[in-house]
């Protein structure tokens, strides 16, 4: 299962749950992933036209500001609470770099015995252009559209100047606490 929703007691003692971690990434891509997943025809069809943005700032300063300030708590407390319950963190541009390696290492914290060639299966199973033909896996329905490209880093060339700014300045100490550099 996943979540998007700050630690409550629902998932920290459901008993389905037996292991977590943390998956991390630059706030700054995520937002980029935001406008891209607004921007799908799945998303357009269903969102109904009160949440269509044509151009990136119209997105960040008419949707994701109101939602993130709505809901800030996602940023304040999020990973902490989960980090502080002993759930290990990954971060996904480590996790992207070296998807098998960051498996291997999450398992061992897991204390889950699992052969190399089990994680490389898994991770040619679930790859990217396996996800975009709608063959991985995944706990909930997830549109093969929102399998964009992957990767990281690519805010620097999405992200307009004035609006990368904005972002580092409102949301340089959470950038900062989880070690990216503004």
């Amino acid at each position: 299962t996943h979540t998007h929703e700050c630690l409550n007691d629902k998932d920290l003692f459901n008993k389905k749950i037996l292991r977590g971690a943390v998956l991390l990434r630059d706030l700054r891509d995520v937002i980029v992933s935001i406008y891209h997943f607004m921007n799908t025809e799945h998303f357009k069809k269903f969102a109904g036209h009160h949440h269509i943005y044509n151009d990136f700032e119209s997105m960040y300063t008419d949707f994701f500001l109101p939602y993130i300030f709505n809901k800030r708590s996602i940023l304040e407390t999020l990973p902490t609470d989960y980090v502080r319950f002993g759930w290990p963190v990954i971060r996904y541009e480590k996790f992207w770099d070296n998807t098998e390696a960051e498996l291997k290492r999450l398992f061992q914290i897991w204390d889950i015995e699992i052969t190399d060639e089990k994680i490389r299966e898994s991770i040619r199973e679930n790859s990217l252009d396996s996800m975009r033909a709608g063959k991985g896996k995944t706990t909930t329905e997830v549109q093969p559209t929102h399998f964009r490209k992957g990767g990281y880093g690519n805010y620097k060339e999405i992200i307009p100047p004035h609006i990368l700014a904005d972002i580092e300045d409102r949301f340089g100490d959470y950038l900062r606490r989880w070690g990216y550099k503004i």
